[in-house]
């Protein structure tokens, strides 16, 4: 809890050379509350960590992620990382416009954003846009399931030739730079893949024989490691990773973390429910967003929290959502019917906060002109952030045919 100091107590306006020996006592946390005093103390902070080089544990005790998110999508120093995440407290009174709409003729699969490009995977090209200026950087004519652009690696999720069941994973090493070395070193290609995911400089796979692998970009190329396996017969749900934690959620409900020792995935904890319909979504460390049947309804969508070895579901949410963005300490909702949702992760897994969202917005209040009210021209089927300490919080809505992007 951050400590608030009336401008006439002793402490408010103490001396700063006072207040910088008492901020060297201190840990991350008790810094982070301090900030929340008074902007004196705050700027008092902020010059503190500066000259002690502070701003990389500062980012990662005020995130979620550690400010991997935050390092990825933007091309911000780490203070100005940390000073924009703040933002986000204060999103409920915040202004949004609208900045852009990119429209397309086909159909968009996924959009996603590495520095300050705009990548948009479409039916039958991956295009490339600066976020700047608007301007069409380049175009690659593949047919991608999934595309998207970290600082260590390409990865494409392609349908596979020959009406394969499972679509090709290739991956590409950004980090190896030895142009004498063949193609096969800097790029592997992947098959029978269940799910995977990107997290820092590897990407985690899960395979259809149940084998949670790790690849790893490296300069000197791929570092491949299997993990664990699954030696059970309960069907896979997702995969997900919090502070380089790795779980897999099964559609019974269990959630497994690898055992690098034994070489096995051992069960972890189960969430109650039974998994239906909507795939569920598992942000946070053990929170899930999940649909369940609800006595008046066909289904509720409802959020579900680990804590102290029991489980409290902490809010209903209305039928309807489409896409879930998980943002650093932010949880973005798109719905099918062009409603956003803003939460804070940390209130929206504490059972006493208010189940509101800092900030509800409806697409079709930002639209340029008005659009056919048909059921695919506002469901949201995508939703992506960039970062500018300047312009703010650029929001990207994605839906059938059109990227809106609003600043926030």
């Amino acid at each position: 809890m951050s400590l608030k100091l009336k401008s006439n107590n002793n402490w408010a306006l103490c001396p700063v050379d006072i207040l910088l020996v008492v901020f060297k006592k201190l840990d991350i946390k008790s810094l982070l509350n301090c900030m929340n005093v008074n902007i004196y103390w705050r700027n008092t902070v902020e010059y503190y960590c500066e000259h002690v080089n502070l701003w990389k544990a500062m980012l990662q005790n005020a995130i979620d992620d550690e400010g991997v998110t935050f390092a990825e999508k933007s091309n911000l120093g780490e203070r100005e990382q940390f000073l924009i995440a703040q933002q986000w407290y204060n999103v409920t009174n915040t202004n949004v416009c609208l900045r852009h709409c990119y429209k397309f003729d086909s159909s968009i699969r996924n959009i996603y954003v590495h520095k300050d490009n705009l990548i948009v995977v479409t039916n039958n090209a991956v295009k490339y846009f600066n976020i700047m200026n608007f301007e069409h950087i380049k175009v690659i004519d593949k047919s991608c399931v999934r595309y998207e652009e970290t600082s260590s690696m390409i990865v494409e999720l392609l349908v596979a030739p020959e009406q394969k069941l499972s679509p090709l994973l290739t991956l590409t090493n950004k980090l190896h730079a030895n142009y004498v070395d063949s193609e096969n070193v800097k790029q592997i290609i992947l098959k029978d893949i269940d799910s995977y995911i990107v997290h820092l400089n590897s990407c985690y796979e899960y395979s259809c024989d149940r084998v949670l692998w790790m690849h790893t970009a490296k300069e000197i190329g791929w570092e491949t490691k299997a993990m664990a396996k699954y030696h059970g017969i309960q069907q896979f749900c997702s995969l997900h990773i919090y502070k380089k934690n790795v779980y897999i959620l099964l559609k019974c409900g269990s959630v497994l973390t690898p055992d690098t020792e034994c070489n096995m995935l051992v069960f972890l904890f189960r969430f109650p429910e039974q998994l239906i319909d909507w795939k569920p979504f598992m942000f946070h460390e053990c929170s899930l967003l999940f649909k369940a049947p609800a006595p008046s309804e066909r289904s509720v969508a409802l959020v579900q929290t680990r804590r102290h070895n029991s489980f409290v579901k902490i809010m209903p949410l209305r039928d309807g959502v489409t896409c879930v963005l998980e943002h650093g300490h932010i949880l973005i909702l798109g719905r099918e019917d062009g409603m956003i949702e803003i939460y804070l992760t940390r209130k929206l897994m504490d059972p006493s906060e208010a189940n509101f969202p800092e900030l509800k917005l409806n697409l079709m209040n930002y639209l340029c002109k008005p659009e056919p009210k048909s059921e695919l021209s506002l469901r949201i089927t995508a939703l992506e952030i960039h970062e500018d300490i300047y312009t703010g919080h650029h929001l990207f809505v994605s839906t059938m045919f059109n990227i809106y992007e609003l600043l926030l």
